[in-house]
């Protein structure tokens, strides 16, 4: 997964955020979203998940998704949604491509760990 670059740092309580997401393939290029069956970002804090978002991935919503471009998703967060204490947030990511060989025909690939994407900071 390659996200926007940086750390989010807390803003105002109410802040909106988006992140910007690349699925990217062995070799660190990105993948089209059209060769893929079904794609995902689940954004959480050690408290639990915030968001699921995505597309063909059951118990995931494309209700805070925007396509960018063609290798290039959003994920729009309302600032309502993010946690009003001091907390790091992370994103893991979700593709799924279809493979004759599985016994369901698709390859379901998790990000291997995740990454650290806003810290909400006590203010002062």
């Amino acid at each position: 997964m390659a996200t926007q670059s940086g750390i989010w740092w807390f803003g105002d309580i109410t802040e909106d955020k988006k992140l910007t997401v690349r699925f990217l393939d062995a070799d660190g290029n990105p993948i089209l979203l059209s060769a893929l069956y079904g794609y995902g970002v689940k954004i959480f804090s050690n408290s639990g998940v915030i968001l699921k978002c995505g597309v063909n991935i059951e118990e995931y919503t494309n209700d805070n998704l925007v396509i960018a471009d063609e290798y290039t998703i959003k994920v729009a967060m309302d600032g309502e949604i993010l946690p009003h204490t001091k907390a790091a947030i992370y994103a893991a990511t979700t593709i799924i491509i279809e493979d004759p060989e599985m016994p369901d025909g698709y390859f379901t690939d998790h990000s291997e760990g995740y990454s650290l994407i806003y810290n909400a900071m006590e203010r002062k």
